[in-house]
């Protein structure tokens, strides 16, 4: 098993490839202008841009460092993205998001 396979399983990441799925999804959704969205665990980004542009603000959590990294270079001149390097889980939080995605 490679190292990229261990890293993938130890934070169960999956990601999307296809822009237009996410759009599609996307479409579904009720997402507003003025909504503020919670997205939990962005990955690389791909459903994350597609919500900046659809809402007033994104707030991203990622607890992959190698990820927060790339994420804070790729969204760093994108002014409605919040990156927050962190868990979710067991973090003590009362209030959940109401909409989040992964």
């Amino acid at each position: 098993m490679t190292a990229i396979q261990r890293r993938s399983i130890q934070y169960s990441q999956n990601f999307l490839k296809s822009r237009h799925l996410v759009d599609e999804l996307l479409d579904k959704c009720d997402i507003g202008l003025n909504d503020i969205f919670y997205e939990i665990g962005p990955g690389k980004g791909i459903i994350t841009e597609r919500l900046a542009q659809r809402c007033r603000q994104v707030i991203a959590i990622e607890k992959d460092p190698l990820f927060v990294d790339a994420l804070r270079a790729k969204f760093a001149l994108t002014a409605n993205i919040r990156l927050h390097e962190g868990n979710t889980c067991g973090s003590g939080q009362r209030n959940a998001p109401a909409a989040t995605a992964s």
